[in-house]
Parts: C-alpha cells; sequence; structure tokens
C-alpha cells in the first residue's frame, strides 16, 4: 500500500547576507537513480529559502521505498554539492572559486624553437635532424595548445635534447690530386698537382791545384849539371884536336 508524507526542504547559502544571492530560486524534486523530475518550487529570502514539494508517494506498490533528491537551479558564484542523507531535500550551495587561467610564460621557448629553425643541417645525419624536426614541430604545439606551464617547460627541454643530440656526417677521404703527395700542402702560389722543378745540382768548385813552392837550390844544381856538362865536352873536344 503506498503511503504518502509531505516532503520539503530548505536551501542552505555561505552567507545570506552577501549581496549576489538571487531574488527568487527554483527547486526541483527528482525521483529515483534516473533523477525525474515529478515537480518543480520557487522560494526566495521572504520565505527563509524553505519550500515544499506536497504531499508525495514515499513508497511504491511494492511496498519499496521512493528515493527522492532536490536540485536547485544554477547560481552564478556558487556550486550545489551533495546534502546528507538525513537532509536530502534540502539544497546546499557553496561559493564557487573559479581559478583563473595560468599566466603561461612562452617567452624561451619560443626564442629557443626560432634559434632552432635557424640551425644549418646540411651536415647532421638523418636520424638526428629528424629528432630535431619532430621536437620543434611539439615545441610550436605547446606553444599554441598548452594549458599549463608543466607542458611548455616539457617542450623546452625536449628541444634542448635535440639540440645537443645533433651529429655530424662522418666525412669521407679526400683523394689526392695526382701529383700530390696526401699529407702534405701546397707551397704557396704552386697549383695543386703540379710538381716543383728540380733544384739545380750544385757542384762542388775545384780546388785550386797546389803547386809545390820552388827551391832556390834546385836552380843552383840544375845549373851545376848544365857547367859541368859543358866543361867535359869542352875537355873532350881539345882531347881530339890534340
Amino acid at each position: 500500500m503506498k503511503t504518502k508524507k509531505e516532503l520539503k526542504g530548505k536551501v542552505e547559502w555561505p552567507d545570506e547576507n552577501a549581496t549576489n544571492l538571487p531574488k527568487t530560486l527554483k527547486v526541483k524534486l527528482l525521483k529515483g537513480s534516473e533523477f525525474t523530475e515529478v515537480t518543480e518550487v520557487t522560494t526566495s529570502a521572504d520565505k527563509k529559502w524553505e519550500y515544499s514539494f506536497g504531499k508525495q508517494d514515499i513508497n511504491d506498490e511494492n511496498g519499496l521505498p521512493i528515493f527522492y533528491t532536490a536540485e536547485g537551479e544554477d547560481v552564478y558564484g556558487y556550486i550545489q554539492t551533495i546534502s546528507p542523507l538525513d537532509r536530502k531535500l534540502d539544497v546546499i550551495y557553496e561559493v564557487f572559486d573559479e581559478e583563473e587561467p595560468e599566466e603561461l610564460n612562452k617567452t624561451e621557448l619560443q626564442k629557443l624553437v626560432d634559434s632552432a629553425k635557424k640551425i644549418d643541417l646540411t651536415n647532421k645525419t638523418e636520424e638526428s635532424k629528424k629528432a630535431l624536426e619532430e621536437a620543434i614541430k611539439k615545441a610550436e604545439e605547446a606553444l599554441e595548445n598548452a594549458t599549463s606551464q608543466e607542458e611548455i617547460d616539457k617542450a623546452k627541454e625536449a628541444l634542448e635534447k635535440a639540440i645537443e643530440g645533433l651529429k655530424e656526417k662522418p666525412q669521407k677521404p679526400v683523394d689526392p690530386t695526382p701529383g700530390e703527395v696526401p699529407g702534405t700542402d701546397p707551397i704557396p702560389g704552386e697549383k695543386p698537382g703540379t710538381k716543383p722543378d728540380p733544384k739545380p745540382e750544385v757542384k762542388p768548385e775545384p780546388k785550386p791545384e797546389v803547386k809545390p813552392e820552388k827551391n832556390i837550390f834546385d836552380g843552383i844544381e840544375k845549373r851545376k849539371t848544365s857547367w859541368r856538362q859543358q866543361i867535359q865536352d869542352s875537355s873532350r873536344n881539345l882531347k881530339e884536336k890534340l
């Protein structure tokens, strides 16, 4: 057998003297787990924020209790909280402190992105170039869509890591120019690949022949020999005439 009972409640504000309270407030009575609307009433400060939904069935055809809740309309600056079971038809509001959006510092990340785009990647490995390009892309997305400073800082850290990770391509050995000796620098003013003119062979100057000094006694001996020879010849001729 169904039983009826008057259902009533009250609106509770953090401060009933607050100047931003509405003049009137609509409150709905909801039934069951699907929160089916049963009725709606209006209350105000003049009614001390009290209201009554009238007499309602408190059990169904099977005698099971019916669960009711009350819901107040939205009020700017306030939010409704869950009422305790013993006050389930009361509407309780709390001040809604809407957090101000965090002011993000994007300056350093923007500077880093601009700097990264100017890096000469000509002699960098493909792998390190792709890593940098991906980090730049994510950094630009963070600049555009980030909602927290943490996202900005993480994008900056990843970009710095990608810049530090750039690697040079291994250099290929350079074949020497024909006629050029590997590992030697060309002589200034000389074209690469040309052989230097051979240096003229420097022959040692012949040493002057050292003639032995004349001995004055040699001349005397020669004159003696000649004189003696003449005497012998004269003596022989004289003997022949005799």
